[in-house]
């Protein structure tokens, strides 16, 4: 028998039992406008979930429920629980719970025709490749060769999730650079129609489309679905609010769960204003603040009231920490410099494992993934297992990746990854795509490789003597390197200024290239560290780092990650490092002048930890081998003393 037919309106019901004051009102409030402002630990996921089994219980059909989360992950998670909450799968599977993007393709379903599409079938979701290659196609046809694909994908990416088109874009910007973005953004677009795709983000632009320009269709869904809910309000971004606005109509039963001061992706156009404005939105919305804390110790809580208050403009809470005090919990650890710091980090790991934490319950954080490299190398040093999370491993970064295959080059031997290095060195360099072809070619013909045809590009009918010359450039400066007689950083640090990759990222000054290049500076700091004798022990050292101590099933692996990738997770012991001016804060965001996203991340990675939190930072860092004195961050004393209001 269902769990559902056995639950009363009285005084005891289950879905109920074990929730604090505040909880149950989110739970029980079904009707109209609601934004629950959710502190960090404060059992959100709980509310999300039984409020959904409650209102199926007080008789709403689970068909007119849509709920929608972020991540596949999470709208997973929440229909476990939801089936377990009702006690029947069946009731929990009439639900309508997923990410705004798979929601979107729902209501898109057998309405394409209406958007001008030529069939109802619902059109391919262009691949990575396919973009690129259209991408390709459009800045040569329009010489704008000096476009980089990731720039124009990142720009196009933004527009859409602010519901910004090209035609807008070209009449109302005074920026020449966007305005060439925009013209490549309508010749993308158009491509993508006439050959019946459609991309990531059209899914939810579409879904806008269809419920603003069809009112019959919209009102069949608004009217299908009377009870909408969304989690992590606070990252929505316009097109996402506008979506949901728009589904939320005509009776507004809106149940939006976030927390403003965990809004940290503005990089990705969300909106904080979103949250901030709910209440203007929907003047008759009821506001629940969710502020005990069932996570982290009371030290630790502390710090986050005392951290975040220092910001303005915000939902005013304070949040409370359920679990009794441990004067221990908090650490904060001044080193020389960023290698000192991984080697203390990696004692103290260590000393927690053999205490009894397993693996699994650390995490370490850092602001940008070049911080992670020496951390990788003192964890692999002491046999620790830890994998990187929600990002490539450091050295399979991309940037990091090519220059280090360039380094390889510098060796005489062959290696099997060698023909791809210098390919991708040819076209960075500026070699036409059609004469690489014709070198691949030759190279197939003769069965031999690349760097072979190179050798013989005179007997190659490349279409021109300039383009025999560029073969002949990047030949020589590969000799070069091979006969390099400096040290093997001094090497590297030729290959990152010789290829421009130095140059081209210093030039654009955005926190993009600014993590890219001081990922390459990391990279060089990490070979000067390691002082290896030749080319040959740097990739042993990189081999032995990307290899970590095999996990145990039972205890797994600390975990590494970015604190933007530490969002909605939690552990026993976290460990936040480079606490520094220029890390965190970031450098950027200081020149700017605008750091309250920066005081909210680092806000999101105190809070992850539950008993053990270790805040460090150093004396020194060094950049391209030019040590430079640092300032601890500005956060470590606004943690300690609450901001005067």
């Amino acid at each position: 028998m269902s769990q559902l037919s056995l639950l009363s309106s009285g005084a005891f019901n289950p879905l109920l039992q074990g929730l604090n004051a505040e909880q149950k009102d989110a739970v029980t409030t079904v009707d109209g406008p609601v934004l629950v402002v959710a502190a960090p630990g404060s059992g959100k996921t709980t509310v999300l979930t039984n409020r959904v089994a409650y209102m199926i219980q007080q008789g709403i059909a689970p068909e007119r429920i849509m709920a929608v989360t972020f991540t596949k992950k999470a709208a997973d998670e929440m229909k476990e629980r939801v089936a377990k909450r009702v006690g029947d799968k069946a009731v929990a599977d009439r639900l309508t719970i997923g990410t705004f993007h798979s929601i979107s393709l729902r209501l898109l379903d057998g309405h394409y025709k209406l958007l001008g599409y030529p069939t109802e079938k619902q059109p391919h979701l262009v691949m990575p490749a396919t973009q690129r290659a259209i991408f390709d196609l459009l800045v040569r046809e329009n010489a704008m060769e000096d476009v980089r694909y990731d720039d124009l994908a990142a720009f196009i990416s933004r527009a859409k999730s602010m519901l910004v088109y090209p035609a807008a874009i070209k009449r109302q910007s005074a920026d020449p650079a966007e305005v060439r973005y925009a013209h490549l953004y309508a010749g993308y677009q158009k491509r993508l129609e006439k050959q019946n795709l459609l991309d990531f983000d059209d899914q939810i632009c579409l879904a806008v489309r269809l419920l603003e320009t069809v009112p019959e269709v919209a009102k069949a869904i608004q009217s299908r679905y009377t009870h909408i809910l969304v989690d992590e309000y606070q990252d929505t971004n316009r097109a996402q609010y506008i979506l949901l606005r728009n589904l939320a109509l005509p009776q507004n039963n809106l149940f939006a769960v976030g927390d403003d001061a965990q809004g940290i992706y503005g990089f990705r156009a969300a909106d904080l204003n979103n949250i901030l404005n709910f209440q203007k939105d929907y003047p008759k919305a009821k506001r629940v603040f969710l502020e005990t804390n069932y996570r982290s110790t009371p030290q630790i809580v502390d710090l986050a009231n005392n951290l975040i208050g220092y910001n303005s403009g915000q939902i005013d809470k304070t949040i409370k920490a359920h679990a009794k005090p441990d004067p221990r919990s908090v650490h904060t650890v001044q080193f020389g410099d960023n290698f000192q710091e991984a080697e203390e980090i990696g004692d103290r790991i260590k000393a927690l494992i053999t205490a009894g934490t397993i693996p699994d319950e650390i995490a370490v954080l850092y602001r940008t993934h070049g911080q992670a490299a020496p951390i990788m190398d003192a964890l692999g040093q002491r046999e620790i297992p830890f994998v990187v999370k929600k990002s490539a491993n450091f050295y399979e970064q991309a940037d990091i990746a090519e220059t280090l295959s360039y380094l390889r080059l510098s060796q005489r031997r062959r290696h099997p990854l060698n023909d791809l290095a210098l390919e991708k060195l040819l076209g960075k360099l500026g070699l036409a795509r059609e004469a690489l072809a014709m070198l691949k070619v030759e190279a197939e013909r003769q069965n031999t490789d690349l760097m072979s045809v190179c050798y013989q590009v005179d007997q190659v009918p490349l279409p021109t003597l300039a383009q025999k010359g560029h073969v002949k450039h990047v030949l020589g400066m590969i000799y070069g390197w091979q006969k390099f007689q400096g040290s093997v950083p001094e090497l590297y640090m030729q290959i990152i200024n010789q290829t421009g990759y130095r140059a081209k990222l210093e030039k654009k000054k955005d926190e993009n290239n600014s993590q890219r290049l001081g990922a390459l500076s990391a990279m060089y700091e990490q070979i000067r560290r390691w002082n290896p004798a030749s080319v040959e022990d740097v990739f042993k050292r990189i081999d032995q780092a990307s290899k970590p101590k095999k996990a145990d099933k039972r205890t797994g692996a600390v975990q590494l990650l970015t604190v933007h990738g530490s969002k909605g997770l939690e552990w026993d012991a976290v460990f936040v490092t480079g606490l520094e001016e220029g890390v965190l804060p970031y450098q950027i965001a200081i020149d700017e002048g605008d750091l309250a996203e920066e005081r909210r991340l680092c806000y999101v990675a105190i809070t992850r930890a539950r008993k053990y939190l270790h805040l460090s930072y150093s004396r020194q860092r060094s950049d391209f081998g030019k040590s430079k004195d640092v300032m601890p961050s500005r956060f470590l004393n606004e943690m300690k003393e609450r901001a005067q209001s």
